[in-house]
């Protein structure tokens, strides 16, 4: 495994980065102390400043996961997809989240091992109402909160994966063990493993 050059970085950037990561290890332990999360989720995780958690206890986390500053893990229910005693989005080992994350479900989301996903990246399986231009029409009086989320498939995401800046994995998404997601691109449907991944208009 390649080991980081510190050579050329500052002892003042070196000590802050130290503090943030000690500080962000304990900010996982505190949540793990607080039984935040799905029983059985790991002891050992570790998370940025302001963190946004919604039913903590339908996300089950493994072993060394770690989330940058600014992430938002959402489970949302309704009548159609109750919260259940079930984990709407699970996340495998060694999985490592950057900055401004936000990953949402009421379906399922399942993340396997080893995932590096970069800044800014969304991983939603639902949407605010149906969005066909007759139901958009339908819906033209109804305020953008008050429609019902829809979910049009759960989101499935393999092994060793990486997700570029800013990419945007959809509901019914699939994607196979090693595939490399470009930055700026829109997942939807299958992508097979051992691809790299680009949305057609970029």
């Amino acid at each position: 495994m390649a080991q980081r050059d510190f050579s050329n970085e500052s002892i003042i950037n070196l000590v802050l980065r130290t503090i943030r990561a000690l500080r962000s290890r304990l900010r996982g332990r505190l949540l793990t102390y607080l039984q935040v999360f799905a029983p059985g989720s790991s002891k050992c995780f570790t998370i940025g400043i302001w963190p946004k958690i919604i039913n903590s206890k339908a996300i089950f986390i493994r072993h060394n996961v770690s989330f940058g500053d600014l992430c938002r893990i959402e489970c949302y229910s309704n009548d159609a997809y109750p919260v259940g005693n079930s984990a709407k989005i699970t996340i495998g080992e060694n999985s490592s989240f950057g900055d401004l994350t936000h990953i949402g479900a009421i379906n399922h989301i399942s993340i396997g091992k080893n995932l590096l996903c970069a800044s800014k990246v969304l991983i939603i399986d639902h949407d605010h109402g149906m969005c066909s231009t007759a139901d958009i029409r339908s819906l033209t009086k109804v305020h953008p909160r008050s429609r019902d989320l829809t979910s049009k498939g759960p989101i499935q995401i393999g092994d060793n994966v990486w997700i570029g800046e800013a990419a945007v994995i959809l509901a019914g998404s699939n994607i196979g063990d090693g595939a490399v997601i470009s930055a700026n691109s829109i997942v939807r449907g299958h992508v097979p493993a051992s691809t790299v991944y680009r949305s057609r208009d970029q």
